[in-house]
């Protein structure tokens, strides 16, 4: 009966009918991300032996921020709150596999809209067409070649690392593709991770482990074309249709205000790649006069000078721990006129230099970014 109860109550939620609480959430950060995943780790805390309220701590966090899985957080202290827990967790397969077996609904409509679904193609496109829900900054988009269905999840380098982060995510993804497959074998899949190996293969990746590549420019689920039009062992053609027409009313509203200094950023991220991150070259990529960016920044709180500071800051961090690319290589990326100035800038941001932050764990380097922000403040 407290299967059945706890089911209907996901459904329920996932249909529209929410809580008061969680009605009243609002924004709280430019770029965000729901708080689902956190409270999953909170609720396995004290099985992968951490301290959780120290880690609210490191982060920052109100434990009250995290009352409904529809919260929004800030998504690099989402991040570095789960490269901290990671990076002090001795059997990080415990919360890899919690996330690969995650219970039907825990995720929500997210994942009635792919357990329910006539097709695993539907699946798919479901996934990267509602994944705006779940966050305002991260992109999961689908399209197909004639080999493979493939996910693409794309989180900006100027977030930070977040090697513990994608994980889970895939753990979820996976974990639900065997599912809907419902054959007890691995699922025929390709796995590409943008960020380098973590220090040992977490379990649900094991089967898959001559079909996985590292330091990739995306990562990426490429699903073998031979299954894409096969129905989902869970499939539930009348609950996904009630399902469908209320993410739709959720996802017109999550995705009807798109903050203007996070758009900027995105900018100057893209003109970064381009070789030119000037005010003038970002300014003429948003169809703006160069004036017409500086006061829509300073009315926001901010300048050109800091948002640009902040992408090459948190560029620099994700480049230097989770890729193998040499420290000149990512000089010339951020825009720096040589190696000494990015070495200076980083020993700025973070106290040590290009070598020595890549030396450090991500987790370890994350406390301590939270640590200057908090003495910031």
């Amino acid at each position: 009966m407290i299967a059945i109860d706890w089911q209907r109550s996901a459904l329920q939620k996932a249909a529209g009918e929410m809580p008061n609480r969680a009605k009243l959430v609002s924004v709280i950060a430019d770029d965000w991300v729901t708080a689902g995943p956190v409270i999953m780790l909170e609720s396995l805390s004290g099985k992968a032996g951490i301290a959780w309220s120290q880690i609210l701590a490191r982060a920052r966090l109100d434990s009250r921020m995290l009352d409904a899985p529809e919260s929004k957080l800030p998504i690099q202290t989402v991040l570095a709150l789960f490269e901290d827990f990671g990076s002090r967790c001795s059997q990080p397969d415990v919360i890899f596999d919690a996330f690969y077996q995650m219970p039907k609904g825990h995720a929500g409509s997210f994942d009635y809209l792919a357990l329910f679904a006539p097709t695993i193609r539907q699946a798919l496109t479901n996934w990267s067409a509602f994944y705006p829900i779940r966050s305002n900054c991260i992109r999961l988009t689908y399209q197909e070649t004639e080999q493979n269905g493939i996910l693409t999840w794309d989180l900006p380098d100027r977030f930070g690392p977040r090697s513990f982060y994608s994980t889970t995510f895939f753990a979820y993804l996976i974990g639900r593709l065997e599912r809907m497959l419902g054959d007890g074998k691995p699922a025929p899949v390709k796995i590409e991770f943008s960020s380098v190996p973590l220090r040992t293969t977490p379990a649900f990746l094991r089967p898959y482990s001559q079909r996985i590549k590292f330091n990739c420019q995306t990562s990426r689920l490429l699903v073998s074309s031979s299954v894409l039009d096969l129905v989902p062992t869970s499939a539930e053609a009348n609950l996904y249709a009630i399902i469908e027409s209320a993410a739709l009313r959720t996802l017109a509203e999550a995705t009807a205000h798109q903050s203007i200094v996070s758009s900027i950023a995105v900018a100057i991220s893209a003109e970064m790649q381009k070789g030119d991150c000037s005010i003038r070259a970002v300014a003429q990529s948003m169809g703006m006069s160069e004036r017409s960016l500086q006061r829509t920044l300073e009315s926001e709180g901010t300048t050109f000078r800091k948002l640009l500071d902040d992408v090459r800051k948190h560029s620099a961090q994700t480049y230097l721990m989770e890729t193998d690319l040499p420290v000149g290589e990512i000089s010339q990326l951020l825009g720096f006129s040589d190696i000494s100035a990015f070495s200076r800038a980083v020993k700025q941001w973070y106290g040590v230099s290009p070598k020595g932050l890549r030396l450090e764990g991500p987790a370890q380097q994350a406390s301590a970014s939270m640590r200057k922000t908090a003495g910031r403040s």
